[in-house]
């Protein structure tokens, strides 16, 4: 979809360049029917073709297409299971976290600490 400027049409020296309308009383800014649209960020699409949204790591299991998208209400740790679970069927992420393979391992080590720290007694404080 193309953006038109407002007054761009009418007059020769304004480019076809979308710019933010200022006017106080301008139609476009107004949002008035017919003047034409601006842009929000639901025009905005992620490059990929079909794609899927998937918020659980159940969702994963029951892909038709090669491409999902992680929706925005997951946190990054089930964004991890996903993105793990998502290799193992073989299906590409569009909006993956460059860093889910850090907050994995991490959850790992921290489990890890939990569990020796249960198995290891107390030392007992030295008094003076």
């Amino acid at each position: 979809m193309k953006f038109v400027r407002s007054e761009g049409g009418k007059r020769k020296r304004l480019a076809d360049v979308w710019r933010t309308p200022r006017g106080q009383s301008n139609k476009l800014r107004r949002g008035e029917k017919g003047k034409g649209e601006k842009p929000n960020i639901g025009y905005k699409k992620p490059v990929g073709g079909d794609y899927q949204r998937v918020f659980t790591v159940e969702d994963v299991k029951n892909i038709k297409v090669k491409s999902v998208l992680i929706g925005s209400g997951v946190g990054l740790v089930k964004r991890a299971q996903i993105v793990e679970a998502c290799k193992k069927v073989g299906v590409t992420v569009l909006n993956a976290p460059a860093n889910a393979k850090i907050k994995s391992a991490k959850k790992e080590e921290v489990k890890a600490k939990k569990e020796g720290s249960a198995a290891k007694p107390e030392k007992e404080v030295k008094k003076k």
